[in-house]
């Protein structure tokens, strides 16, 4: 089982490419569909959380919202640990 945690990666401004777009790609390739996906932003609108778990991130986290141990709670979550 893999997690990826999707946060401001700096290679994606290069490449023009939003987190929802990154995560199109990923559920759209038989290798990585089923990599479990948190989706950690300063983006804190209804819409891009609803697109992203309907797109299938597991979980949709507003950085300024929670604390660095309800962050590792909430990954603790999704992997079932």
């Amino acid at each position: 089982m893999y997690l990826l945690l999707m946060t401001e990666l700096k290679g994606l401004r290069r490449l023009k490419q939003n987190g929802i777009e990154t995560l199109d790609k990923l559920k759209a390739e038989v290798s990585t569909k089923d990599i479990l996906v948190v989706m950690a932003t300063n983006l804190s609108t209804t819409d891009d959380a609803d697109t992203a778990i309907q797109k299938g991130a597991a979980k949709y986290v507003v950085k300024s919202e929670v604390t660095p141990s309800q962050m590792v709670a909430l990954v603790s979550e999704v992997l079932k640990l």
